[in-house]
């Protein structure tokens, strides 16, 4: 622990440019040497416990880094909650700089540190504990001469962010889902060459630039739409609410010149639907998206008529059409609602995804109400952000909506589903990668079962839970790759109270696996998916029987089935984890009547697992029956050392909390291997196919690896 060890190593070897000390506590004890930081150029301090103010301090020591480049910080979210540095950190070389992960929330911090660092030309803050980026954010990025690479994945931005960004130099952006459209943020920032990994084409930026003239344009006020390239009249509000409007319009032309893109009529849902499933040259039956002759049969036959009479057979066939997607087709207006309803009459499930012709609800509301049998809506990477709500009830008879990083939040979903009839047949919603933060507003969605929010910002449960209420009849709700931690007491309480029998928390920072005991007495969540956390004693790949030890009702974690054999596995093992916490040579009575109340509240099933299994302290349980002594594993020691086998095997009965340093001298006595050279690799007997694990730590027991009895095999190498 901290900076001793590597402090003096940089201080004498003078030829070290660059230190990585990730995942080393250097929080807890002392900083480095005066002046042992002097040639490093690259330092990487990614979960370390490091402060900025610490930071701070070693830069002022001595010389401090003189020639430090690259700096990162990544994952120190406890102890980087704060850039405030007294006196301020001294990094005058510094160019590169990554807080991902840390626990910055203060965007004033950001701007100040930034401009304290003048070589500074890439910043990336993805997964940070930031709000949304506000205007002051790309001002102080843009304010920056050299400031060319910022990476914001996982943020969203606030209101004029990417304006006052495009003041600037960035070259290389990243930003998260929620952020906005790709071409928005494109005509914002005219200095930007890369995007979330992309290059900036020359086409797409000329499309750019021009569809921000005609989304400006639309927001103009009508008695100035006749002005010419020069701009004259256009009111300086308008001009300052959308800045790069002028310069794009000297470029290209007022708008309605013929300089500008195509100035042939909007495109229509009916003649995207013909662009793609009647002009094209492929058949109709052949996409994948037309369903005729009854429920899921797709017709194979090909056509071989040619000309007009290959038209009007292909137009007539799409009276068949069940589903279509049309989101690339350049929809931008709903045409006759008349046409839609005789040529789609049993059109059912509608794909408008990243369908840029049109912005807001007032396109698919039209075409949803033109189309008489819809259920299923994908608007997914269309623009509705801060977009007016839809008409009353405009989708109302929809059974399935998908809006994902479209920038909706979900007050703007509980508005929809309050108006009129509202979502009232709605039963599966996705608002994925919208940076959603809070879930408190009311809804009314009484047939909703499924709902995903993956992707998005939360991370307070107190802005989820209320949610719960508005969807009575909620199934399966999935929240993976948020920022929530582990549910206390109250989330449980609200589960129980839930039809919730499906939770996906995947990539939450979930800590331990407290919470799991909770969930023993919400009956009816039967399936679970999360990111396995560290626990300490445990080895990783035993985490999920911990897990599924803890959830009686549980029949499905992680996508896979839990048997009857891994549950038998998992509560056996889960008697000999808490038995082994106990004082060595305690014994109980079997209905743990003298057991304490302590051990009992930490180990909730003990005694109903001891009811079905027996008592450990017994020789008579059945938890290690497959011994032949209780607690004791029967293990055949195989030389392995030359590759075959020299020596023959040998079986011997060790108690399962034998520790690895314990049973390498076992095997010193058996084999005469030096333990410091042994390599041990144990297989169950039991099982139908041995699963190989090396047991390769010397404090750890047998029973860490799940050595919980029976017989095995244990394959005795040596390290090359």
């Amino acid at each position: 622990k901290g900076w001793g060890v590597p402090g003096g190593l940089a201080e004498a070897a003078e030829r070290v440019s660059h230190l990585v000390l990730n995942d080393v506590d250097l929080g807890a004890g002392p900083l480095p040497p005066k002046n042992s930081m002097m040639n490093i150029k690259g330092l990487q301090l990614n979960n370390t416990n490091m402060s900025w103010q610490a930071i701070a301090e070693i830069s002022h020591m001595g010389v401090g880094f003189p020639m430090l480049e690259e700096l990162s910080l990544k994952g120190n979210r406890k102890t980087l909650e704060s850039l405030k540095a007294d006196p301020p950190a001294k990094l005058k070389r510094l160019q590169k700089l990554c807080l991902d992960g840390a626990g910055v929330h203060d965007w004033a911090e950001v701007a100040a540190l930034v401009a304290g660092l003048p070589a500074l030309t890439g910043l990336s803050l993805s997964g940070t504990a930031l709000p949304a980026c506000p205007a002051a954010a790309g001002t102080a990025f843009a304010g920056h001469a050299k400031l060319a690479k910022v990476d914001l994945e996982g943020l969203t931005a606030g209101a004029g962010f990417c304006a006052a960004l495009g003041a600037g130099n960035v070259t290389d952006l990243r930003v998260g889902d929620g952020l906005c459209p790709r071409e928005e943020i494109i005509a914002e920032i005219e200095s930007l060459k890369t995007l979330n990994g992309e290059a900036v084409t020359v086409e797409e930026r000329l499309a750019a630039e021009k569809g921000y003239i005609t989304r400006a344009f639309r927001e103009m006020p009508k008695d100035h739409h006749t002005h010419g390239a020069d701009c004259a009249g256009v009111p300086e509000t308008f001009l300052k609410a959308h800045p790069k409007y002028a310069q794009y319009v000297r470029q290209y032309g007022a708008p309605g010149g013929s300089a500008h893109a195509d100035p042939a009529p909007a495109k229509t849902f009916l003649d995207a639907i013909h662009g793609k499933y009647v002009d094209c040259e492929e058949d109709v039956a052949a996409e994948a998206d037309l369903v005729v002759s009854g429920e899921g049969q797709r017709e194979e036959k090909k056509w071989v008529m040619v000309g007009m009479a290959k038209h009007k057979a292909k137009t007539g066939q799409l009276t068949r059409l069940r589903a279509a997607a049309v989101g690339e087709e350049g929809v931008a207006a709903v045409g006759d609602a008349a046409g839609i309803a005789a040529a789609l009459p049993n059109l059912q499930q509608l794909e408008l995804s990243q369908a840029d012709g049109f912005e807001g609800y007032d396109v698919p509301a039209g075409i949803v109400a033109a189309l008489p049998k819809l259920t299923h809506l994908d608007l997914s990477c269309v623009s509705l952000r801060g977009a007016a709500p839809p008409a009353a009830s405009a989708f109302s008879k929809l059974q399935k909506l998908v809006l994902n990083k479209t920038g909706v939040a979900w007050a703007d979903v509980a508005g929809m589903s309050r108006a009129g009839d509202g979502l009232k047949l709605l039963k599966e919603l996705h608002i994925d990668a919208n940076g959603v933060t809070d879930m408190t507003a009311r809804a009314s969605l009484p047939n909703l079962a499924y709902l995903s929010a993956m992707g998005n910002l939360l991370e307070d449960w107190d802005k989820v839970v209320p949610m719960f209420a508005s969807a009575p009849e909620l199934r399966e709700l999935v929240l993976s790759n948020n920022r929530l931690p582990e549910p206390d007491a109250s989330v449980t309480r609200a589960l129980a109270l839930s039809e919730i029998g499906s939770l996906s928390l995947v990539e939450n920072p979930i800590a331990s696996l407290q919470f799991t005991k909770l969930l023993a007495y919400v009956t009816h969540v039967k399936s679970l998916k999360l990111t396995y956390p560290k626990v300490a004693g445990v080895a990783p790949n035993h985490v999920r029987l911990m897990a599924i030890a803890d959830m009686p009702h549980l029949t499905s974690l992680n996508t896979s089935t839990i048997s009857a054999k891994e549950r038998t596995e998992a509560e056996k093992l889960y008697i000999l984890r808490a038995f082994a916490t106990l004082p060595a040579g305690a014994a109980h009575k079997d209905d743990c009547s003298d057991v304490t109340e302590e051990f009992m509240l930490k180990f909730p099933r003990y005694k109903e697992l001891v009811e079905k299994w027996g008592n450990p302290s017994t020789a008579q349980s059945s938890t290690t029956a497959a011994a032949s002594n209780n607690g004791t594993a029967n293990i055949t020691f195989r030389d392995c050392i030359e590759g075959k086998r020299m020596k023959a095997d040998t079986t011997r009965a060790l108690p399962v909390f034998v520790k690895v340093g314990q049973l390498k001298a076992v095997v010193k006595s058996v084999f005469d291997v030096p333990p410091a050279e042994q390599v041990l690799l144990w297989k169950s007997l039991d099982q139908e196919i041995p699963i190989p694990t090396p047991l390769d730590n010397d404090m750890e027991t047998l029973a860490y690896y799940g050595i919980t009895g029976g017989s095995g095999l244990l394959e005795v190498s040596v390290k090359k």
